[in-house]
């Protein structure tokens, strides 16, 4: 896939832009009459109906999380119109990403979607204090995020992640009936009123040259979040393409921070690293799953040991 700068701003925001007047999320995402994917030359398809989709962005070679993440899913029995599972990999490695990698050994699930994005396959820690676009697992939730606003038609998107474990039962039971279906950026909430070493930018120096701040502001942990339909589309229909250099969590709250968009922190997204998870109880979200844990799960999306 490769970025569609195919939107351009009218000329009633671009005063709105000078004056220092917000621009409102529904104005910006709206298409115009030149983009070419409106022209008859660009083949029009129908959006796939979906209640929400899921996307995992992995590395090529990290088979044995995938299949964990996979099993689950089908254990419980999902169906695309239901929820959509979308693995999200990079073909590009190299300092100037111009090595294709081998993804001939991806394994096709029969209920899951492979999107192959020109991103870079894995890091190998090279993304940090790098604010040249290499940033593989912001790129790849970008490309998704790009690719499931112009795709599919779904009440929420999941960015999940293959070390984590959604309880989408628990999600459409109870959790869905209870938060915002427009505007929305769900997720474990870390915010700026606090000093935090991963939040000041004196310690990636180049960042704090690339955006002259001394501060980011708040965004969600990068165990996975939840994201209303349209504000996914808002995304996708971006003229110029975000940053995508430095790690992912924080740079979609980079993304998101200047907007009219509720950051919604929900305390079932937890980490087991830094939240003891208790049998029974009902998680959202459970960061950093080892391969017993998996096993663990009971038929109704709780834990039965920790």
């Amino acid at each position: 896939m490769i970025f569609n700068m195919s939107h351009i701003w009218s000329r009633e925001q671009i005063k709105m832009i000078d004056k220092g007047t917000p621009v409102d999320i529904d104005s910006h995402s709206t298409r115009t009459q030149n983009d070419p994917t409106n022209t008859p030359t660009t083949k029009q398809t129908a959006r796939i109906k979906t209640d929400a989709v899921m996307f995992v962005p992995t590395p090529v070679e990290w088979r044995d999380r995938r299949r964990h993440v996979y099993k689950q899913f089908e254990r419980e029995g999902w169906q695309p119109h239901q929820v959509t599972l979308i693995f999200v990999y990079g073909t590009r490695e190299g300092e100037e990403l111009t090595e294709v990698v081998n993804t001939s050994s991806v394994e096709q699930y029969p209920l899951a979607v492979n999107l192959m994005t020109n991103c870079r396959d894995m890091d190998r820690g090279q993304e940090y204090n790098n604010p040249s676009d290499t940033s593989a697992t912001t790129c790849k939730v970008y490309m998704a995020l790009k690719h499931i606003g112009e795709t599919y038609d779904a009440r929420y998107v999941w960015r999940g992640a293959d070390d984590s474990y959604v309880n989408l039962r628990y999600f459409f039971a109870s959790v869905i009936h209870t938060i915002p279906t427009q505007r929305l950026f769900m997720g474990h909430l870390r915010k700026a009123d606090t000093i935090q070493s991963d939040l000041l930018l004196e310690h990636q120096p180049r960042l704090r040259e690339l955006y002259g701040l001394y501060q980011f502001g708040q965004y969600m942990l990068g165990m996975g979040f939840l994201f209303s339909f349209d504000v996914v589309q808002f995304i996708s229909a971006l003229t110029i393409p975000p940053h995508l250099g430095w790690c992912e969590d924080v740079m979609v709250g980079m993304w998101l921070n200047p907007f009219q968009i509720t950051f919604m922190h929900h305390r079932g997204f937890v980490s087991p690293r830094d939240y003891p998870v208790q049998p029974g109880r009902d998680y959202l979200l459970i960061h950093y799953m080892e391969p017993e844990q998996w096993e663990r799960i009971g038929d109704d999306g709780r834990m039965i040991v920790a």
